[in-house]
């Protein structure tokens, strides 16, 4: 799928894991409704944490936000609308709260359900500097500090920004400065604190006007923390922490345990937790900062700590590594976890059960629809290539070396089978205990002992063919290779050729019933048959020919994994529930998805993998929030034979939406695509040059409040009016 330049004018607006582990709820992944399996509460970095009594946020890469109420026992995630990483999070009130990060700046009064932006800069993409701090001492009154040293308040909650003095030393105040400040902090509406890489701290007493050096602290300072008018602390480099019981007219430096550069401080009474930039580690004190002692609460990396009272304290950081105390900080317990193992395939067997399996005899089981997830473990050290479970407690597993197991204890022991291949299988299906297919590299092996002794399927057609994947639709069984499709309704006894589509070679065949299926081809096509392969027809509307994986339930419901949307490479998924008329963009999770890793067991549920071993799942059709409608329409521009408008209109809208325009002309088989704006209004038009018969598809991927959506596809005709 490529970019375009064909567009000549784009208009917007022509005018747990693990024992113990709780949740209050599901764990969105933040920008569709599919949930985190592994790892748990959710796998992106967590780099701010902010509390106001037990309600407490934590930000982070991707847009991440998660919320607790119970002072960081159960978490949920937040749909923030973007992507951007997440820099700071301020805590206003228990439903106020303030995220940003980059150019961006977003703030929500009803406690994270919508989001509004605040427009410091026309852009929440481009801005003159990124955003490095920013606070919040009223509700109505707030500051914000950029890289460049530029300082920004607002007296209306962030609706309008006007500019203050600059933090000293900073490139704003002299060009060739790289100084810049790290954090900003003020305690009252006048009265606030600046910290920057040069060490300096200046102090204002009159909203940023003026702005008086307080200290040089010798290393570059990082953060700022006050917990009431008198009482604040400083940290930074060199092992630099700093205390003021007076308002922030005097620091005195306080002694700690290790040579670290603080990142963060954050305090609740005497309780005070401090990180460190290795996060290795996490600083406690519990005199107000006189003493500090040093634990190591987790394997992975901590960047945030806070307590949200004196005795219940919290430390976030990669990975969405969360722990919790009950003691101050002293002792930590892990929130959540991570399932064992190293997975690269995925199959589902019903709405609560799937499989997730790979590298060096991984294998893990959800029974509770991918909300945890269980180690299984096969008795391989090779990956395994797949699995098949008939009941819960008994099922196979092959490896990549050929070797088949069995178990009848759900995994606590496995035995070795004789296959008698003599080159390694590709697919196993067991349809019940007794009877076991083995399909690949060519032909098919089938046993009726439970896999103690498997026997060649005799048709010749079949023995000889190249075959990889093996599935079942009711009483049919498919057996498919990258060129040839074969259909038994006999149990396995009994082959016969299905005609498959033309041209490329299948890259996945998923058929649904005995009579209707769909295949993914190498360039790109998807396909649907409805006679078992007498005749197959292309679902254009997919608007994409970067299709790396298919799942289907019904001959409605599915999705199709895909490389990329428009311009973004993270792992989305394509979605419909009108058998492919429409396609509504699914942003699961930042990394790609992994192929041979998507299942949709039923007709709202599915399952997919991640890099780095995270598993998700729905149970709602992949979509979260209210519902949102794309059309398209076309009209000839004025003045011209050739040029059209294609006119779009997202409802409702706000205004700045991004909504993908693809198009594919006649004779092509790859998508051009442009990225357009909708205005306020939801309006936008592409003005294309249209010499031959081209067809339109618009989709976006949808915000904070509504699920994404996907337009009927538009077909213009040259000489002929536009149909749909």
């Amino acid at each position: 799928m490529r970019r375009v330049c064909l567009v000549l004018v784009v208009l917007a607006a022509l005018t747990g894991v693990g024992p113990g582990a709780a949740w209050g709820a599901d764990v969105f992944a933040g920008h569709s409704g599919w949930i985190w399996g592994n790892p748990r509460p959710q796998g992106h970095a967590l780099r701010s944490l902010e509390f106001s009594g037990l309600r407490g946020y934590a930000a982070g890469d991707f847009g991440t936000l998660l919320r607790t109420d119970d002072g960081g026992a159960t978490w949920q995630g937040v749909a923030t609308g973007f992507t951007v990483d997440l820099r700071r999070v301020r805590v206003i009130a228990p439903d106020v709260v303030v995220i940003g990060g980059r150019c961006a700046l977003r703030r929500s009064d009803d406690g994270g359900a919508t989001f509004r932006r605040l427009p410091w800069t026309a852009s929440d993409t481009r801005c003159s500097s990124p955003v490095n701090s920013f606070s919040f001492p009223s509700r109505t009154t707030g500051y914000l500090a950029l890289q460049n040293g530029n300082l920004l308040r607002t007296l209306d909650g962030g609706r309008t920004w006007r500019r203050r003095t600059a933090v000293p030393g900073t490139a704003v105040t002299a060009a060739a400065s790289k100084v810049a400040p790290r954090d900003v902090v003020f305690v009252t509406g006048d009265l606030g604190f600046a910290v920057t890489s040069a060490g300096t701290m200046f102090r204002t007493r009159d909203a940023g006007g003026t702005w008086e050096p307080v200290l040089a602290a010798g290393a570059p300072l990082d953060a700022l923390s006050f917990i009431d008018a008198a009482t604040g602390y400083a940290v930074g480099a060199q092992s630099t922490l700093l205390r003021t019981t007076d308002g922030g007219r005097t620091w005195s430096a306080r002694p700690v345990p290790v040579v670290a550069e603080l990142t963060s401080i954050h305090c609740a009474a005497l309780t005070c937790l401090a990180t460190t930039l290795r996060g290795d580690e996490v600083l406690r004190s519990a005199d107000g900062g006189n003493t500090w002692s040093s634990v190591v609460p987790a394997t992975e990396r901590l960047v945030a700590a806070a307590p949200a009272t004196p005795s219940r304290a919290v430390a976030v950081g990669i990975d969405g590594t969360v722990v919790l105390s009950d003691d101050g900080g002293a002792l930590f317990s892990r929130v959540g976890g991570r399932v064992e193992g190293s997975f690269d395939r995925l199959q589902a067997t019903s709405a609560g059960t799937a499989y997730a399996f790979g590298r060096s005899g991984s294998l893990a089981r959800t029974t509770d629809g991918g909300r945890s997830w269980d180690d299984l473990g096969a008795a391989t050290s090779d990956a395994v290539v797949s699995v098949s479970f008939p009941r819960p407690e008994t099922g196979f597993a092959l490896d990549a070396v050929g070797e088949l197991l069995r178990t009848d204890n759900t995994g606590l022991s496995w035995r070795i089978l004789n296959t008698g291949a003599a080159t390694p299988p590709r697919a196993v299906l067991a349809l019940d205990r007794r009877r076991v297919l083995l399909v690949g590299p060519t032909g098919i092996r089938r046993s009726t002992t439970g896999g103690q002794t498997f026997a060649p399927v005799p048709e010749r057609s079949v023995r000889g063919a190249a075959l990889e994947r093996i599935d079942r639709a009711g009483r049919a069984l498919f057996a498919s290779g990258s060129r040839v499709i074969f259909v038994s309704t006999s149990g396995g006894r009994r082959w016969a050729r299905v005609h498959r589509p033309a041209g490329s070679p299948i890259v996945k065949l998923d058929f649904v019933a005995p009579r209707t299926g769909f295949a993914l081809l190498e360039d790109g096509r998807l396909m649907r048959t409805r006679d078992r392969g007498r005749a197959w027809t292309e679902v254009r509307a997919l608007g994409t020919e970067v299709g790396t994986d298919i799942a289907f339930n019904d001959a409605r419901h599915g999705y199709v994994m895909v490389a990329e949307f428009g311009d973004d490479a993270s792992g989305y998924v394509m979605a419909t529930s009108d058998g492919g008329s429409t396609w509504r963009p699914q942003l699961v999770d930042s990394v790609a998805l992994r192929r041979d890793a998507l299942s949709a067991p039923s007709a709202r549920s599915a399952f997919v993998l991640a890099g780095r071993d995270h598993l998700f799942a729905t149970h709602r059709g992949g979509d979260l929030g209210s519902a949102s409608r794309l059309t398209l329409s076309v009209a000839r521009r004025a003045g011209s034979r050739t040029l059209r408008e294609i006119r779009g209109r997202l409802r409702p809208a706000r205004g700045g939406e991004q909504i993908v325009v693809s198009l594919r002309r006649a004779g092509s088989r790859a998508w051009l695509f442009a990225t357009v704006t909708a205005a306020s209004d939801g309006t936008f038009t592409v003005v294309d040059d249209v010499r031959t018969t081209t067809v339109y598809v618009a989709q976006w991927r949808g915000d904070d409040v509504h699920r994404g959506d996907g337009s009927r596809l538009l077909t213009v005709r040259v000489g002929r009016p536009a149909s749909r």
